[in-house]
């Protein structure tokens, strides 16, 4: 569901009324797990990136992507670094 309220949202004049409250909620889980993307695209470990370089995509299609490819990539990981920074208070990592 949150698949199909996204890619609505990315399209351009893409119309869509009032999510449900559960749907709203998961879909802005994805919007912080892009914006944890988007800050680390650039990070690079023993000089490789840890994301390879993406296609020449459109805005359109680079934000598709980060909300829908990326979440079904990462969002195991994405969401236990983020319950373990929240229950340890660890900072080392803030999601």
């Amino acid at each position: 569901m949150c698949d199909e309220v996204l890619r609505t949202l990315v399209k351009p004049g893409g119309v869509m009324g009032q999510p449900a409250q559960t749907v709203a909620y998961f879909c802005s889980l994805r919007g912080l797990c892009a914006l944890d993307t988007l800050g680390i695209f650039h990070a690079e470990f023993d000089s490789r990136p840890l994301y390879p370089r993406p296609p020449s995509w459109t805005s359109r299609e680079l934000l598709e992507w980060l909300l829908i490819g990326n979440w079904q990539q990462r969002h195991d990981t994405w969401l236990k670094l983020c319950a373990y920074a929240a229950a340890t208070g660890n900072a080392f990592y803030s999601g």
